[in-house]
């Protein structure tokens, strides 16, 4: 499986994980009173679903973008160690000055 791809899929649960946990949070100590909404209303329980999926979106692309960040960076520094310490000669190690 590709990198990008494997990475992606990490996101998505973590993402999800912590969507779930988030929404347990908010209803376990009551803030705004939705406990007794997603308890008490006939439709809570879809309510919550629909906030975990949109919660569970919202962190897995931030955490996904960060990531990949995170590796372009790392990747960038390998390269600069490469070059500064004159192994690895590659096209993709040279300076396009």
């Amino acid at each position: 499986m590709p990198k990008l791809i494997r990475l992606y899929i990490d996101s998505v649960l973590v993402g999800l994980a912590l969507a779930v946990a988030f929404m347990a949070v908010l209803v376990v100590l009551d803030i705004a009173h939705l406990q007794r909404l997603v308890l008490g209303a006939e439709g809570g329980f879809l309510a919550a679903g629909m906030v975990v999926l949109f919660f569970g979106g919202l962190f897995s692309s931030v955490q996904f973008a960060v990531r990949v960040v995170l590796l372009d960076v790392a990747e960038d520094r390998a390269v600069e160690h490469r070059r500064r310490h004159g192994r690895g000669r590659s096209p993709r190690d040279r300076r396009d000055d």
